[in-house]
C-alpha cells in the first residue's frame, strides 16, 4: 500500500470512530427499488388525511 492509501484509510476510520456510523459505498447511485405496492397505498393515503386535515384546519381559521 502507498502512503496515499494509509492516510485515506485512516481518515475514514476518524471520521466514523466514536459515532456509531460507518462509511458505505454506494454502488448503485441514483437507483432505487420499486416500493411495495401495499407500502405506497398505505403512504398515499396517510398523505391524503394529512392533506385533508391541514385544509380544515386553514379553514376554520
Amino acid at each position: 500500500m502507498s502512503d496515499e492509501q494509509d492516510d485515506s484509510l485512516d481518515s475514514l476510520e476518524r471520521l466514523s470512530a466514536g459515532n456509531g456510523l460507518r462509511a458505505v459505498s454506494q454502488t448503485d447511485q441514483g437507483h432505487q427499488p420499486a416500493l411495495d405496492p401495499e407500502l405506497k397505498a398505505t403512504l398515499d393515503d396517510m398523505n391524503r388525511r394529512d392533506r385533508v386535515a391541514r385544509e380544515r384546519i386553514e379553514a376554520e381559521d
